[in-house]
Order: C-alpha cells, then sequence, then structure tokens
C-alpha cells in the first residue's frame, strides 16, 4: 500500500528548490514598490515573516479632536504606547485646553520613560542570547517576538486655540527625544513664544519644525542649542515659520548649521511694535542678505517663501532668486511655495520656463483676520485667482495643490454658464439670465478652460464666487463636485472649504453668503466612483453641517457607509426623494434646450482648452445637472455599484477625518439618540 502513496522521481531529477518568495531579499525588494495602504491592508495579514519584514514601515497613528465628544482625551492617550504619531486638536476654552495639554505632556513624559526602559531591557536581553547562542543561526521568525515593543513616538501635532507658553517652553515639560516632526499650529489669538535652542536640545533627532498661528508668535534665541557638536550637523530638514517675529541674525546662524535643510518657509513674518513681545526689538527683515547667506551656504532647498506682513507684491526680479536659484531641484521636480498676492504674469512666465514640471503648487496666506472674513478684500488678491487658473489648465505634472483663502473661483468651473439655474421648481417663467442690479454678468465669451493636471494626487483648496449673487444653491455645489470628479479622477485626499462670508469691493461690493449643498442634489454622490480617493473633508461654510436648522436627512448622505447604502429603508426614502425632482428635472431640460443645445452653442461646444479626451469631454458636457445625479442615486440600488471604493476618513467640518460611520454620528448625532 505504501508503494502507492510514495512518490517517484526520474533518477536525473533534482530536488525541489525553495520558493522565491521564502528569500527575504527578494521580498523587500517587492515590497518597496507597494503603498503604505496595500502593506497594511493585505501584506501583514499574509504570513509572521512578511508582517515582520513590514512591521517598520507601518505607522500607527493616534488622533484626538476635541470636538469627539464621544472620545474622551484619556482614551486617546491610553492608545500613546506604540503610536509613531500624536496629531491633537483642543480648540475650547482656556481652561480646558491648559487641562488638556497639561495631561498630553504628561502622557508623553510617560511614554519616553517606557519605551526608554524597554531599549534597555531589550539591549540586555540581546546580549545575553549573543552569549548562550553564538555562532548558531535562527529563523528569521524566531529573532524577534510575536507582539511588536512598543514604538518611539516620532510625530508630534499639536493644534490648539491657545498655547500656554510657559507650560510649553519652559523646562517644566520636555519633548520626547525621539521626535523627528513637530508642529504647533495655534489659534487666531495664540501668542506662544518657542525657545529654539531648547527645542533643539530635548529632540537632537528633530527633522521638521513648523510652528504658526493666526494670531502673532514669537521665536526667540538662541538659535544655536547649547549642546550642539559641530561633527555632527543637525539633522533638521524642514522648518516653517508661518506669522511669526524673529531676529534674522538668529536665524542665519541657524541655517549655517544646517546643511540637510530642504524646506524653508518664513510665511508673513512680523514686524513692529505693535506685537506685546518686549523680548525682541523691531524686526529688519532683509531678502537680499538672506538671500546671499543661502548662497554661500549652498543649502539644496526644494521649496522656499519668503514673505513679510504688509510687505506689498515679491518684485519680479526675486521671482528666479527664490524658485529656481535657490533650488536647484526645481530643474527636475519642482515644489512652489508662494502668496497668492505673488500671482502675476512675470510668475507664470517663470513657471513654464521650468517646462511645466511643478509637481507641488502651495499658496500661503496667513488668517489675521477672522475666519468668517475672506482675502477677498484685498485688491491684489482677486488679479492672480485668474491667472492661477490659467495655470492650472496649462500644468499637466501638477500632484500637489494646496492654496488657502481662495483659489478656486465657481465661475471658471462652469463651462456652461448652469449656474444661474438656482431654484429650478419656479418652473420656466422665471428669467434665467442676469438682471440689473444684481452680481457681475458672467461672461457668455469667456473661452472654455479645463484644468490639465489629471494626475492630481492632493487638493486642498477654498472655494469663491465673484460673478454670482450668492453661493447658495445646489446646482453650484453640482458644478465643483462634478468637474473635481471628471477632471481630477486619481485624487487621494480632496479638502475643499468655503469662507463663511465671500466680500467683493467695488462699485458691485457687496457679502455673499455661502454653503456647500451636500444633500442629495447636491451632488456629493458624484464623488462616490473615485477609485482613489482616501480622505474627504467638506467645510459647508455658512451653514454647517451641525447647524440645528438643517434640513439635511439621513438619506441624504447614509448611503456613503455600506449599511447606510444597502438598507432598504433608505433606497425607499432615495427613490421618493428623486420622484419629486420631476417638475426640477422638466424645468432643467427646457433650459438646457433655451441655452445650452442651441445651434450656436452646439458650435462652441468643441472650443474647450486643456480637454483634448472626447470622453472627458462628454462628463463635462453634463456638468451639473440635476439629471446626472439623478443616474447615480437610481445605480445606487445596483448590486454592482461601487461607493467610494477606497475611502477610509471623513470630515464634515474644520474636525480631523475620521472613520466615515463615526463622523456621521458625530455630526448628525439626533439620527442615533435612542439605540
Amino acid at each position: 500500500m505504501n508503494r502507492l502513496f510514495k512518490k517517484k522521481y526520474p533518477p536525473n531529477a533534482s530536488s525541489p528548490s525553495s520558493p522565491i518568495f521564502n528569500i527575504t531579499e527578494i521580498l523587500e525588494i517587492v515590497f518597496s514598490f507597494l503603498d503604505d495602504t496595500s502593506i497594511r491592508r493585505s501584506v501583514l495579514l499574509v504570513c509572521r515573516l512578511w508582517y515582520h519584514l513590514n512591521k517598520h514601515r507601518v505607522l500607527r497613528k493616534v488622533r484626538w479632536d476635541w470636538r469627539w465628544k464621544r472620545h474622551q482625551l484619556e482614551t486617546a492617550l491610553a492608545r500613546l504606547p506604540g503610536a509613531r504619531s500624536f496629531t491633537c486638536t483642543c480648540m475650547a476654552k482656556f481652561g480646558e485646553v491648559d487641562d488638556a495639554l497639561f495631561a498630553i505632556m504628561r502622557a508623553l513624559n510617560r511614554q519616553s520613560t517606557l519605551y526608554q526602559n524597554l531599549v534597555d531591557k531589550q539591549s540586555r536581553q540581546q546580549q545575553q542570547q549573543c552569549q548562550h547562542q553564538r555562532g548558531t543561526w535562527r529563523q528569521l521568525w524566531q529573532r524577534d517576538l510575536v507582539l511588536p515593543n512598543i514604538s518611539p513616538l516620532r510625530e508630534l501635532e499639536l493644534f490648539s486655540f491657545y498655547f500656554p507658553s510657559d507650560n510649553l517652553t519652559s523646562n517644566m515639560f520636555h519633548f520626547p527625544t525621539t521626535l523627528t516632526t513637530l508642529k504647533f499650529t495655534g489659534g487666531v489669538y495664540a501668542g506662544t513664544i518657542f525657545w529654539i535652542d531648547q527645542i533643539l536640545t530635548d529632540c537632537p533627532l528633530l527633522e521638521v519644525f513648523h510652528a504658526g498661528s493666526g494670531g502673532a508668535i514669537l521665536v526667540n534665541g538662541p538659535w544655536v542649542p547649547p549642546t550642539y557638536n559641530r561633527s555632527q550637523p543637525l539633522k533638521l530638514r524642514s522648518l516653517v515659520l508661518q506669522n511669526a517675529k524673529l531676529d534674522q541674525k538668529g536665524l542665519e546662524n541657524l541655517l549655517s548649521i544646517t546643511p540637510l535643510l530642504q524646506e524653508l518657509k518664513l510665511i508673513e513674518l512680523l514686524a513692529g511694535t505693535r506685537l506685546d513681545f518686549t523680548d525682541l526689538p523691531d524686526s529688519r527683515y532683509d531678502w537680499d542678505r538672506l538671500y546671499k547667506r543661502l548662497v554661500t551656504l549652498g543649502l539644496s532647498l526644494r521649496s522656499l517663501q519668503f514673505t513679510v506682513h504688509c510687505g506689498g507684491r515679491m518684485p519680479n526680479t526675486q521671482i528666479r532668486q527664490r524658485m529656481i536659484e535657490l533650488c536647484p531641484g526645481n530643474a527636475t521636480n519642482a515644489e512652489w511655495s508662494f502668496s497668492p498676492t505673488d500671482i502675476t504674469a512675470a510668475l507664470l512666465q517663470e513657471l513654464a520656463a521650468v517646462h511645466n514640471n511643478v509637481t507641488v503648487l502651495e499658496l500661503c496666506v496667513p488668517r489675521v483676520w477672522p475666519r468668517r472674513f475672506a482675502a477677498c478684500t484685498i485688491g491684489r488678491f482677486t488679479e492672480g485667482l485668474q491667472l492661477l487658473h490659467q495655470y492650472l489648465c496649462e500644468s499637466p505634472n501638477l500632484v500637489r495643490l494646496k492654496c488657502f483663502t481662495g483659489a478656486i473661483l465657481l465661475e471658471n468651473l462652469d463651462l456652461y454658464h448652469r449656474a444661474r439655474y438656482t431654484d429650478l421648481a419656479l418652473g420656466t417663467d422665471r428669467e434665467w439670465i442676469n438682471r440689473p442690479g444684481q452680481a457681475i454678468t458672467v461672461s457668455k465669451d469667456r473661452k472654455k478652460q479645463v484644468w490639465a493636471c489629471r494626475n492630481l494626487r492632493s487638493l486642498e483648496v477654498e472655494v469663491h464666487s465673484h460673478e454670482y449673487e450668492q453661493l447658495i444653491w445646489p446646482v453650484q455645489s453640482r458644478i465643483l463636485f462634478g468637474y473635481i470628479a471628471a477632471v481630477c479622477p486619481k485624487l487621494e485626499e480632496l479638502d475643499l472649504k468655503l469662507p463663511l462670508y465671500c466680500l467683493q469691493r467695488g462699485p458691485n461690493a457687496h457679502t455673499r453668503r455661502t454653503v456647500l449643498y451636500i444633500q442629495l442634489e447636491g451632488g456629493l454622490c458624484l464623488l462616490s466612483k473615485m477609485e482613489y480617493l482616501r480622505t474627504l473633508k467638506v467645510e459647508r461654510g455658512a451653514r454647517g453641517a451641525q447647524d440645528e436648522e438643517s434640513d439635511i436627512q439621513k438619506f441624504d448622505i447614509s448611503w456613503i457607509t455600506p449599511s447606510g447604502l444597502n438598507r432598504e429603508k433608505h433606497r425607499v426614502q432615495r427613490r421618493l426623494a428623486v420622484e419629486q425632482w420631476k417638475q426640477c428635472l422638466e424645468t432643467e431640460q427646457q433650459l438646457e434646450e433655451k441655452y445650452v443645445l442651441s445651434t450656436d452653442s452646439q458650435q462652441q461646444q468643441g472650443q474647450m482648452d486643456g480637454c483634448d479626451d472626447e470622453k472627458l469631454q462628454e462628463s463635462l458636457q453634463t456638468l451639473g445637472l440635476l439629471s446626472e445625479v439623478k443616474k447615480i442615486v437610481e445605480s445606487m440600488d445596483s448590486p454592482e455599484f461601487r461607493c467610494f471604493p477606497s475611502l477610509e476618513r471623513l470630515s464634515f467640518g474644520d474636525a480631523f477625518e475620521q472613520r466615515p460611520a463615526d463622523e456621521i454620528k458625530r455630526v448628525f448625532p439626533r439620527w442615533y439618540q435612542g439605540g
């Protein structure tokens, strides 16, 4: 019987070799091509060997936001051991902020002590094992414990309405020595004093330091830590200071000992005696002196920004100095950062001179005014918005766009002038053209231009409108969502902000309310088929999602989660809502026949710059239509419908993103009262 089951090999056959995927060197090469999401979702779960090869690449993050009422701060701090990143915001009353910061710093000190004890213990154990097993080979999965040791904290980011500087920058607390990233972002009335020497002494491994707020901060010296050893230069790679008052000479001394620095952003530096700080005299900032210093040091900068508050627009002679001469890497892979007020024709010419290789574009404007007011009050600010739109239509390589306080004008996205289809329930008897006395008339002769950045992965912008009386109607939200979904299909991170009010000066000066419509008819579902979108953040403007008078129903957004999408009750409610659109759809069709589908308009449909893709042109022809939203809502009942295949984090407001189901419960707690 044994002969029947015995496997026979030919006489000259060699013994079977081990599978190729058991060779760790080859596995590490394969894993190096995978992104963090694939590693976390798939690779770590395969086997113990693959887990040990990739556990160092997994960054466990802990986040806490004071608006997450069901998550207490103590619960978040209890998860700190083993985390490599901690992000926290405590924009509450001053007393609550003080208590939270005290609790955070105590928890950080405890973790630092715990980690150091574990490192010492592990070192002793390894020495003992080496003595007992010297000369013997062990399997890779036997070298470490099944459960990983506690990892050190590498990244710390604090958002706070008020920083008690005496606590953060005194000898009372010390930051963990393992930190490589330290970021502070304050609120409007922040007034923190940062002592650079102490921070660099506490964190000798620090590579990234960002500090800024809507209010004034003071960066005090000495800038060179007393423990500095010239044989070991500082590891600092990124230094960003916003709304800061500082000593330029001290900054230049710091730059001389940071040869690895790649990012230097000094945004809206503050001078004068209007500040309450008495530690420094009136600060004077000299770009020419800083430029010569940077040239002498020969730093390989990747990104550079230098602006002084109320200092005027960047001269054309400095554009090439800041963006090209001091950033040699921009010849192949450019990252540009400047103020929106600096956008001029000369700047665009320099951008074109580098062969459209700009991959990262950041426009930074400090919020020294309350959040409810927009930068539209700056006359020269609005001049650059049209130029920015023109550049986006000519930049195919852009990967990341970050612009606060007004980067996108809705009228530039409204390719077929459908934003005037405001209240469709009024029927076709309404005069649908702009009447005298309203906002500026939308130009029908405007050339249609479409963004060329199809590979855009990250978009963080604020939306404005200067040609419509109000930015509150569903059709305007449909235009915004539909445009982004069609033109930027590879987006992974999307952050849309609306100011509470959009202001405009001049003969037609008035205040515009802004609201992003997230109900079904607002077209948020137009984003649902974006295959790569992982993070979605939407700030609704003047009427937030948590407004008690909000008429948002649960079925309007429950489709975002699988449970809400497949729930029969919500399916029925969505069908009933669509049936109520019958009159609006008829009005929309009649308006299309009158304004868009006419003979003259058909001849102009092909005149669309930056759009050579026929499929894209076809999708843009329905931009802003309620009928397009109707098709998507009806397709939700199909088993093949995939809603946000990759979405991991969601936020309706300025709170941190969290899991979609948790965010919906936070924003609409009344839906879940009573179990």
